[in-house]
């Protein structure tokens, strides 16, 4: 009979947070729904977007620039940019929510934002330009590590969104055939 009670109170104490985890949860998506605290890495949208560099590991470069609305490869100018893949490039890397900001962040290496990171810089159609760092992943939370340069000891937990701009290798954004040299 006490085995019986003490089963009950603990399945009736589970219960209870379930709903308390379920209540908070609710409400953080409305929250959320409702546009309120949402921050964002950057304010650029993609339809603003100039100039894309991606700096992969190991120090490659690879360049986007817009003009008239087409984009182009300065770096490969004979060779012709897959233009839904540069918009999507464009897309993945504007909008990117901020989950939690981590200032005063001494240890960029925890963040995997040390040495020989995946750096993306973007410039604006009116000159405003930006340089993100972006480190590890979380595999607890699935954010990424993101540090806007020059350093300033803050790091943002973003959404793994951003690292779709380094799933497309420099040569695939590439139409017709054609590739980096």
């Amino acid at each position: 009979m006490k085995r019986r009670k003490a089963v009950l109170a603990a399945s009736f104490a589970v219960l209870v947070l379930l709903i308390a985890i379920l209540v908070f949860l609710r409400r953080e998506n409305a929250e959320r729904a409702a546009g309120r605290d949402r921050e964002l890495l950057t304010e650029f949208t993609a339809d603003r977007i100039a100039e894309i560099e991606l700096e992969y590991p190991g120090g490659e470069i690879f360049r986007l620039k817009r003009t008239d609305g087409i984009w182009e490869c300065p770096d490969e100018p004979s060779k012709t940019v897959d233009q839904m893949k540069a918009s999507t490039l464009a897309a993945s890397i504007t909008g990117v929510s901020v989950t939690r900001v981590i200032d005063g962040a001494e240890d960029a290496e925890q963040y995997g934002l040390a040495e020989n990171v995946r750096k993306i810089r973007i410039k604006s159609e009116d000159g405003q330009e930006v340089t993100e760092a972006v480190g590890a992943s979380n595999d607890l939370t699935m954010d990424v590590y993101c540090m806007k340069l020059p350093d300033t000891g803050t790091v943002y937990a973003v959404s793994p969104a951003v690292l779709a701009a380094f799933d497309t290798a420099p040569e695939d954004y590439f139409s017709d055939g054609d590739s980096v040299s």
